[in-house]
């Protein structure tokens, strides 16, 4: 199955609200409405960020199956606590992350 994609709102309230990586975004100012932008990370263009958009869409990847089920491994693993949990905890844990999922299809 392919990666999907999802975006995500993010309110700018301060640097550390910034795109990580320079790429295009869907961005919003309250004044001027939304805009298609590109976002280089350089100082200056951090700070126009700042000043002149209220949030942007960030573009998260979704995790495959595959991935969704190592992770509840691995999530047994750590929560299981030396009890005989085994299939349990990851069963739900998978279970869950499929629903949530689903429904962003």
């Amino acid at each position: 199955m392919e990666k999907q994609i999802v975006y995500v709102p993010v309110e700018i309230k301060s640097q550390a609200d910034l795109p990580k990586e320079p790429n295009w975004y869907f961005a919003y100012n309250s004044s001027k409405g939304y805009e298609v932008i590109f976002y280089s990370n350089n100082l200056a263009n951090k700070l126009d960020f700042i000043e002149y958009f209220d949030w942007y869409l960030q573009p998260v990847e979704m995790p495959t199956e595959e991935e969704m089920k190592k992770a509840a491994e691995e999530f047994e693993q750590e929560s299981s606590c030396g009890f005989s949990a085994k299939g349990l905890i990851s069963d739900e844990f998978y279970q869950g992350a499929k629903w949530f999922k689903d429904k962003l299809k």
